[in-house]
């Protein structure tokens, strides 16, 4: 027991650290579209450390049946993960019809974003765990792998930058180029690391509901 927890860890951080190195090294060397495929595959090759860590092998294509129980799965968690972003996002999507685009300058919803953002990889992790234990490590990573390929392209979006610029407008006096080039660089940066952190932190709560199935 000691020595899967063990595993699993040096595999959790150790993938997370090379995976965050390799699409921001890409990314920063040929932009956003390489840094994408490039994560890709390299996400690929993660997974199948996470698969052993499995109780049962996610990825089998040595029985029909099996590779359809296999596809359904996998397409399960990744709707699980999907739908949760989606609802998150229909919650803030109200507010800023609300309230207007205001609330990008409030620190509140700001905070009340974040905390549902978190949320919804946390529940995905929580229930992939609870309906495949036996898959979970595998599927979870799946899924949030496929989060970040369908959501990566938001992170380049200037507009996405421009909505939170009236926060550091007190702290940097007239929003001026160059202030503007640096926030959106370390937004980038931060976007990309911020959505790798969320997926893993879905893995390590997948990892939780097991353990938690397991104790009971």
């Amino acid at each position: 027991m000691g020595k899967k927890k063990h595993n699993f860890l040096i595999t959790f951080f150790l993938t997370f650290i090379g995976l965050t190195a390799i699409v921001l090294i890409v990314e920063n060397l040929f932009g956003a579209t390489v840094a994408g495929v490039i994560g890709a595959i390299a996400a690929g090759i993660v997974l199948k450390y996470f698969e052993k860590l499995d109780l049962k092998p996610t990825i089998s294509v040595k029985a029909p049946k099996r590779f359809k129980n296999t596809a359904y799965s996998t397409l399960v968690s990744i709707l699980i993960l999907i739908g949760f972003i989606g609802i998150v996002r229909g919650i803030l999507q109200y507010a800023i019809v609300f309230f207007g685009d205001d609330v990008f300058c409030n620190l509140s919803y700001i905070a009340f974003a974040t905390l549902l953002d978190w949320s919804s990889f946390i529940f995905s992790g929580l229930l992939i765990g609870k309906i495949y234990p036996k898959r979970a490590l595998a599927l979870t990573y799946i899924a949030s792998v496929t989060a970040f390929l369908i959501f990566y392209p938001e992170i380049y979006l200037q507009e996405s930058f421009d909505k939170f610029a009236c926060l550091f407008d007190g702290f940097s006096g007239e929003y001026s180029e160059d202030f503007s080039d640096g926030f959106t660089f370390g937004a980038k940066i931060g976007g990309v690391i911020g959505f790798i952190v969320r997926g893993y932190v879905a893995v390590l709560f997948a990892k939780i509901a097991i353990r938690k199935l397991k104790n009971n």
